[in-house]
């Protein structure tokens, strides 16, 4: 039953990165059950975290809020649980992030974080996603500085990500371009946004760039004064 889980919970992921969230919930809740039956108290959780993302993604915030916070005080209370707590916590913090509460989402944010203190190459992506709420999050709350700070090292991350870095982060990048932007920082957020439209249409096809972050590089070299 534990293995069947651990499948499922793959087979769900999978789905997940093809954007078909109606297979990636029954699977998730199909392994939450293979879970219950193994009595697997790790999985369980993890089976939770990934339901209350589904919650998130439909926009219910307070069910999502709700869910996590149950799953993450069981967390807690298991000594390796550490993987799932991270999960967990990356997830509420993009919760708060939706409720507008960016103090809530800087305290998940930095707990994941020290959760990862030498990142594992798989987890990078994760690092890139945290920081670009980390950043945004401290820019909401008008500590400019300390979001600039951020951003430079969500670059840092990406660049040691290498290529797979820049084309696996096009979106976090053009939040963190977008963000820059509304700071102030036009020079920063061209260097950033032009990153993420370099790489989008590294494929050749027009149709692969992405819509916000065009969009929002044509507003940086608007602003920027570059007109041509």
């Amino acid at each position: 039953a534990a293995t069947r889980a651990h499948v499922q919970m793959q087979l769900a992921s999978m789905w997940s990165s093809l954007g078909n969230e109606r297979s990636e919930g029954e699977l998730i809740r199909k392994a939450r059950q293979s879970a219950v039956a193994a009595n697997d108290p790790l999985l369980i959780l993890r089976a939770d975290c990934a339901l209350s993302s589904e919650s998130l993604n439909n926009n219910s915030l307070d069910q999502a809020r709700a869910k996590l916070d149950a799953t993450i005080l069981k967390a807690q209370q298991l000594s390796d649980a550490d993987e799932v707590l991270l999960e967990c916590l990356a997830t509420r913090a993009e919760v708060s992030d939706g409720q507008s509460r960016p103090e809530a989402s800087v305290q998940d944010v930095d707990a994941a974080l020290r959760l990862m203190p030498a990142p594992r190459p798989g987890q990078w992506q994760t690092v890139v996603a945290l920081r670009n709420l980390r950043g945004r999050a401290l820019g909401e709350q008008g500590q400019f500085a300390e979001a600039i700070r951020e951003y430079d090292a969500l670059l840092a991350d990406v660049d040691r990500m290498g290529r797979a870095g820049l084309s696996t982060n096009i979106r976090p990048l053009n939040d963190a371009g977008a963000s820059l932007l509304r700071i102030g920082q036009v020079a920063r957020a061209v260097n950033v946004l032009g990153r993420a439209m370099a790489t989008s249409l590294a494929s050749g096809a027009r149709d692969e760039v992405d819509p916000a972050t065009e969009s929002n590089y044509g507003r940086a070299l608007f602003e920027a004064g570059r007109y041509a």
